[in-house]
């Protein structure tokens, strides 16, 4: 889990609840923040501003031990008017998500007969590495013009959030038309990441939570099959001459592939037993 390229939680319903979070701001975005404050000589003081979910906690609850670190959140009902992560932000990295699935798609479709049968073969780990490709492709411009609607963003850029992602040829080797294209990215267009939940609902799920207080977590045994390290150092040398020959190939991944190969010889090497000298032939 320690290795996946974002934070991994999981609970029984794909939505977000006040422990996860919680859990998330104490453990880890206070400390990053704090690291990031540091590094520039800033004051060490934040404040995270959220919108009024069930999901998130009383703010009383978000603040750091030395008080430096807080939590506002922005007044109801105006979330998608001022929120920062809702003045495109959001709809940019979908819009990247999407196209990697389309892609994703199209390298598979020699291996499989029909779409649902590429959809049962994505994991969780796909979807979770896919949507850190998203995030990343993301610029600082757009996070730095979100801010703008609460007079917050710098005043020369220009409103508009908007990053043009061409998913046209994607769709044409797919045979997707422009309107099928359309539906599909404002298909979750009116979802607002937490659930609308009735009183019977949102008692019963109380007493859930406290029910699965008291269980034990089974331990998650791992499914895939151990990959000797002289396999990785194989795999990772062939990596390496294949990359070095490719146009797109850039010094940053050449040196990453080859610290890689390094470090899978380093294990390769500490595994082996130590002969005795009296095993040696003369």
């Amino acid at each position: 889990m320690s290795s996946l390229p974002v934070l991994y939680y999981s609970q029984k319903k794909g939505w977000m609840n006040t422990s996860i979070f919680t859990d998330w701001f104490h453990k880890h975005f206070v400390p990053q923040v704090k690291r990031y404050l540091q590094s520039k000589s800033i004051l060490e003081k934040a404040v995270l501003v959220l919108d009024n979910a069930p999901s998130h906690p009383a703010a009383s609850t978000l603040i750091s031990d030395d008080k430096n670190i807080k939590c506002l959140y922005l007044p109801p009902n105006v979330t998608s008017l001022v929120q920062p992560m809702d003045q495109g932000v959001l709809e940019n990295v979908k819009r990247r998500y999407k196209r990697q699935l389309l892609r994703k798609l199209l390298l598979g479709s020699a291996e499989h007969e029909s779409f649902i049968e590429f959809a049962k073969s994505l994991t969780i780990k796909d979807a979770v590495y896919i949507a850190a490709q998203s995030w990343n492709e993301i610029s600082s411009t757009p996070l730095q013009r979100s801010w703008n609607k609460l007079g917050l963003g710098p005043s020369s850029m220009n409103s508009s959030q908007e990053e043009p992602v061409d998913m046209s040829k994607d769709c044409e080797q797919l045979g997707i038309t422009e309107e099928e294209k359309n539906e599909w990215l404002a298909i979750d267009d009116g979802e607002t990441g937490v659930p609308n939940l009735t009183d019977e609902e949102i008692i019963a799920e109380v007493q859930e939570c406290e029910m699965d207080e008291h269980d034990n977590d089974e331990e998650i045994v791992s499914a895939n099959p151990v990959i000797k390290h002289e396999d990785a150092e194989k795999a990772f040398s062939t990596c390496l001459a294949w990359l070095e020959q490719q146009q797109e190939s850039t010094a940053m991944n050449l040196l990453l592939l080859s610290e890689l190969q390094s470090l899978a010889t380093k294990k390769k090497f500490r595994s082996l037993k130590q002969r005795k000298l009296c095993e040696y032939s003369i």
